[in-house]
């Protein structure tokens, strides 16, 4: 029998002395008629080396958002979930948690938020679920010397949380996706570029057969994040070198292995209904950051005429809900002090806003 994650709280508010905030639902709202989402989880990574990554609850039938979740589900965990909360997935009926900070994956039941296992995984990074396995990315240390810090994927059985096999890939891969069998992993080389101003721009590609490399696909520089649409083209967000390389958008065509530069800069993306929703940061020449917003129709290569209203200007992750297309953006602030998650309609009118942990910047679904 599972365990409600309501029933939970009603014992775990008295465990952390403070009451969880009922949402301001203005104009409408958030539950949707039909919606087959009970919740969402929301991951604050927190300050590097300050061990406080969090992990937050949004209840859609209840318009209540729940913080500090994992602390309140596991009192006994005496060193909270870790330092450095990275990437969170929802696969099943559990949740995987990437601490890159803490070395660890931490896994707990994706209802009731409670401690199920960890698993030792040096500098995890990025999580991906694909046909009963739980895929990571790792930088597989600290850089010291390039040359010999190629990163690797992990393969994980979800029964036994172990790790069954291990792929070498390029420098500090990033995101997966999984198209026909192969798996594309962005290679950001985001440490070797801060030592030598010299960034990795490939894309790794595995055959899940046998879970070995086959080749690299050289992209942009600096990939980030990779988003796949119905025609089961790649969508690669590359940074750039942050001095004369511009980030940009490019879209691969894992058939003919075409790639197409969209001249757009991306940051945080997500996919609906072939419809990228994004938002691009840049800085001026005093490093002060401009945001902007918009949309990208995949299948027209056009950018959207949309206006995202009262959209925080430093933002630090973005999702939508798979049903409803309601838009989160999660926004820092000033990195230490408590940030917030702002919710918009599909159309990108403001419904409302809640305080969440330090340095909230990723979302998870749960049905």
């Amino acid at each position: 029998m599972k365990t409600h994650f309501l029933d939970i709280l009603m014992v775990s508010v008295l465990v952390a002395g403070c009451e969880p905030q009922p949402i301001d639902v203005n104009p409408t709202p958030v539950p949707v008629a039909g919606d087959t989402y009970r919740g969402m989880y929301v991951l604050n990574e927190g300050g590097y080396n300050q061990n406080n990554a969090s992990l937050d609850y949004l209840d859609f039938a209840s318009g209540t958002y729940v913080t500090d979740t994992f602390t309140r589900a596991n009192p006994s965990v005496i060193q909270g979930l870790g330092d450095t909360g990275n990437d969170i997935l929802v696969y099943g009926n559990k949740a995987y948690i990437c601490v890159n900070g803490s070395g660890l994956v931490e896994i707990i039941d994706a209802h009731s938020a409670r401690h199920l296992a960890q698993v030792n995984l040096s500098n995890c990074r990025r999580l991906y679920a694909h046909e009963g396995y739980i895929y990571i990315t790792s930088y597989a240390g600290r850089v010291e010397d390039h040359d010999h810090q190629l990163g690797y994927v992990a393969k994980m059985d979800t029964i036994s949380y172990q790790i069954v096999a291990t792929c070498e890939v390029g420098y500090q891969p990033e995101a997966m996706a999984v198209v026909d069998g192969k798996m594309y992993v962005a290679n950001s080389g985001g440490y070797m570029g801060m030592n030598t101003g010299v960034y990795d721009d490939r894309i790794s590609v595995i055959s899940l057969v046998d879970f070995t490399r086959t080749k690299h696909i050289t992209v942009g520089v600096n990939p980030q994040d990779i988003q796949v649409d119905s025609q089961h083209r790649l969508w690669i967000a590359t940074y750039g070198n942050y001095v004369d390389v511009a980030a940009n958008l490019y879209c691969l065509d894992p058939q003919t292995e075409q790639i197409t530069a969209q001249n757009i800069p991306v940051t945080k993306m997500a996919m609906t209904q072939d419809t990228l929703v994004y938002y691009a940061t840049t800085y001026d020449a005093m490093w002060n950051p401009v945001t902007e917003y918009a949309k990208f129709a995949t299948q027209s290569c056009q950018v959207l005429a949309w206006t995202l209203s009262n959209a925080p200007a430093s933002p630090n992750g973005l999702g939508v809900h798979p049903t409803t297309g309601h838009i989160y953006v999660a926004d820092a602030g000033d990195y230490v002090s408590p940030g917030s998650v702002v919710c918009y309609s599909r159309m990108g009118d403001y419904q409302w806003k809640v305080y969440a942990g330090v340095v909230p910047g990723h979302f998870a679904w749960v049905k």
